[in-house]
């Protein structure tokens, strides 16, 4: 699901691309990558994710996933929507 703090960030993003690891063996994997126009919120303009998979066995045309890698982003300060700062109260007046 879309998170509601996800929409800005999402607002950014301008395509997305797949392909296969290996076209001549497609059961190896596969990679997502998402281009994003320059935001307030990171740094990286490209964030992928791959994906390595594996046939579950020879006679079921099923494939598992073994292995998943993605781009490390690169937040701004303050700008990591996937965390939320909580500023704690003193107590006894501040004291």
């Amino acid at each position: 699901d879309i998170e509601r703090h996800d929409e800005p960030v999402l607002d950014c993003l301008r395509d997305i691309q797949t392909r296969w690891l290996d076209d001549d063996a497609r059961d190896t994997g596969f990679q997502i990558s998402f281009i994003f126009a320059s935001n307030p919120y990171f740094s990286n303009d490209l964030l992928e994710k791959v994906y390595h998979t594996q046939r579950s066995n020879q006679y079921v045309d099923r494939l598992r996933v073994t292995k998943i890698s993605a781009t490390k982003i690169d937040w701004l300060p303050g700008k990591n929507v996937t965390v939320e700062v909580v500023s704690k109260k003193p107590k006894n007046g501040g004291r």
